[in-house]
């Protein structure tokens, strides 16, 4: 007996930069969005994230990632910062996660888009179509959004090959998702940020 639990100590003590670490979530410090990416990077399944934020800066959390459980790590992660951080799970296992640092609602989500189908090789471009349909652009002209520039990454080796994507009537985030889930798991972010009276959002795909 003594020695079946000395052997056993020793093999973890062998193991103890692989497995036996393995097996303790590591606790990091980022912007909460990037947390949540980490998370939603767990679930395989096209997701999405919202950010509002007023005139200060995504918040810094705490947080631990654990493998293979993006509902765990969001709980994790909601845990650091919980007046922050909400989120539901879609059809096909897909994740809307909202980040609210604003005082007041968002007024993206009442943008709506008409039933359509883009032809695109790229997440990006077929983002660029459908935000510069008539019915939507006049919308963003009526709620006052100036549109930023995305943040350029890397193309995914499911881009690149041209495709059809069938947009549903319905609110932009819902577009976006069937978007993501034509290039496979991919995960975008909206942000929306308000302050000084300038509406501003952007579009990133952060997960390809």
């Amino acid at each position: 007996m003594r020695k079946t639990k000395v052997s056993q100590f020793l093999g973890c003590g062998l193991l103890l930069s692989t497995s036996c670490l393995a097996q303790e979530p590591k606790t990091r410090s980022a912007p909460i969005d990037t947390a949540v990416m980490e998370a939603l990077q767990q679930s395989g399944s096209a997701a999405g994230i919202e950010v509002n934020l007023g005139c200060g800066d995504v918040p810094q959390v705490r947080y631990q990632i654990t493998t293979g459980d993006p509902e765990m790590s969001l709980q994790n992660i909601h845990r650091a910062d919980k007046m922050t951080l909400s989120w539901s799970k879609k059809p096909r296992s897909a994740y809307r996660v909202l980040i609210d640092e604003k005082p007041f609602s968002s007024q993206l989500p009442s943008i709506t888009v008409p039933e359509r189908v883009i032809e695109a090789a790229s997440l990006n471009y077929a983002v660029d179509v459908l935000l510069h349909d008539p019915l939507v652009r006049s919308q963003l002209t009526k709620y006052h959004f100036e549109e930023l520039p995305t943040q350029l990454g890397f193309t995914s080796i499911l881009e690149g090959k041209n495709r059809s994507i069938t947009i549903p009537a319905g609110p932009l985030d819902d577009a976006l998702d069937a978007i993501a889930q034509s290039f496979g798991p991919a995960v975008w972010e909206i942000t929306e940020r308000t302050c000084g009276g300038r509406k501003t959002f952007r579009v990133d795909w952060v997960v390809r």
